[in-house]
């Protein structure tokens, strides 16, 4: 065979391979979206609840920030689902509330940074159930009293005649 055709069938099998992986992956989208409440792919999310009374979400090649460090919970508890595939999620909780979290991480990796309190029955609860394969997940709790306040100086006049010539940064 001559070059020309081998470089020509390999560049349509090629190019049939990435049609088929994009063929797949919009299905499992479509799949996603009759399973979750909100679905982001290829794409990134940043959501802030001021009220949450649960949600689903499904990210799929995409990044995902959830905030709820300023959310008032409906009821005792909620359920929040993550699905996960080749993306990355970070979650942000309230310091009053209790947080149970539980999954399936499959060639993924879970940072949870928060305390379940299994004799705790006085404070909202928030279930965090998650299946991710090939992703990061991160569970994080917002402790006020934990900010931290950095105080910047002015930065010094050159033209003040109190300040030397010496005290000055040497130029480039």
């Amino acid at each position: 065979m001559k070059k020309s055709k081998i470089f020509g069938v390999a560049g349509l099998a090629a190019l049939a391979g990435g049609g088929y992986a994009a063929y797949k992956t919009m299905t499992k989208v479509k799949v996603l979206k009759a399973t979750y409440d909100q679905v982001i792919a290829f794409n990134g999310s940043e959501k802030k609840y001021e009220i949450f009374e649960g949600d689903s979400y499904a990210a799929v090649f995409a990044g995902v920030e959830i905030d709820l460090s300023q959310a008032e919970m409906v009821g005792d508890s909620a359920v929040l689902r993550i699905y996960a595939e080749f993306a990355g999620v970070e979650i942000t909780v309230p310091s009053d509330w209790n947080v149970k979290v539980d999954g399936i991480a499959d060639k993924a990796g879970v940072s949870n940074q928060v305390d379940y309190r299994a004799d705790d029955t006085t404070s909202k609860r928030l279930t965090i159930d998650y299946n991710i394969k090939f992703a990061g997940l991160e569970i994080k709790r917002v402790d006020l009293e934990d900010t931290i306040e950095i105080e910047i100086e002015d930065e010094p006049e050159f033209d003040n005649p109190d300040i030397r010539e010496a005290d000055a940064p040497a130029e480039s």
